[in-house]
């Protein structure tokens, strides 16, 4: 008797499990199907929204990620996908969001959808608190995460991911810490043009002679400009960031000057430079070498 009850639970047990699988790669489809700009099951989408209503938004979190487990079984692999989908969708919905999961071997993708006014912060600050979260919660490091901005039209899943990876980008080549798409300034734009001509004459208009006389001379002057600029103009910081003595940072902002003229520290010429040289750093990131 007692065995016989013992098998039926396990039974019961294996078919909620097979059920909760199943779930969950018909989701795991539907999430990527939208993001890669994929057909989908219109009636698939409306079962993982919530109620539509004017206030409805959503954001694309993603993560880069490498699981030890991954390169196990297949077997292993649905329990580490499993499992891992269980404990993102418990964080974000005690953020008060209705979470989509993917989980891939190599990145985690979440459309997170929420009721807000498109304005305000509170949703925007509930995205910055489960983020940092994430390293004691899911062992995901923030700088492997980027979060689209808001987005309403459900057409705009694609462009949402887009804005995603571009922040996870910066992330992952700039050493920094931005978690939200409206956070990273200039490189809005500057992302757009990327891949236009323009910004490669403009990169060449502002810093060109810097660039040529750094390679010609193995020299470090862009990198001191970049530095001085970040440091207001402070040669104390400048020279001890760089780990130079005055003298030397001395001999290094002459140079510049010659190479740009006189003036590039004025108002307008110098965001002109800023802007060049993160033109510059992110066309070298997205150069063939640094993608293989």
């Amino acid at each position: 008797m007692l065995d016989r009850a013992a098998i039926s639970i396990a039974q019961i047990l294996l078919r909620n499990r097979t059920i909760e699988e199943r779930k969950l790669n018909v989701e795991d489809d539907l999430v990527q199907n939208l993001l890669l700009g994929k057909p989908y099951n219109p009636d698939e989408l409306k079962m993982i929204m919530p109620p539509s209503n004017k206030h409805l938004y959503y954001r694309v979190f993603i993560c880069q990620t490498y699981n030890a487990s991954s390169n196990s079984n297949h077997d292993a692999w649905d329990e580490v996908k499993v499992q891992r989908s269980m404990s993102i969708r418990s964080l974000f919905e005690r953020y008060g969001f209705y979470p989509a999961v993917s989980v891939k071997k190599t990145e985690i993708a979440v459309i997170s959808f929420f009721n807000a006014d498109k304005h305000d912060k509170f949703a925007a600050n509930q995205f910055t608190a489960l983020i940092s979260e994430c390293p004691e919660t899911l062992n995901l490091h923030p700088q492997n995460i980027g979060v689209s901005g808001n987005h309403q039209d459900t057409s705009r899943f694609r462009r949402a991911y887009k804005e995603a990876n571009e922040v996870l980008h910066l992330n992952k080549y700039h050493d920094s810490d931005i978690a939200l798409y409206e956070n990273i300034g200039i490189y809005r734009l500057l992302f757009q043009l990327k891949d236009n001509q323009l910004i490669e004459s403009y990169i060449e208009d502002y810093i060109g002679p810097l660039l040529k006389h750094d390679k010609e001379m193995n020299a470090e002057l862009l990198t001191t400009l970049e530095t001085y600029l970040k440091f207001s103009e402070s040669k104390k910081e400048t020279a001890e960031r760089l780990f130079i003595v005055r003298q030397t940072l001395y001999h290094r902002l002459d140079k510049i000057e010659e190479l740009l003229g006189n003036d590039y520290l004025e108002p307008t010429n110098r965001l002109a430079i800023e802007t060049a040289i993160k033109a510059y750093h992110l066309m070298e990131d997205s150069s063939p070498e640094n993608l293989l």
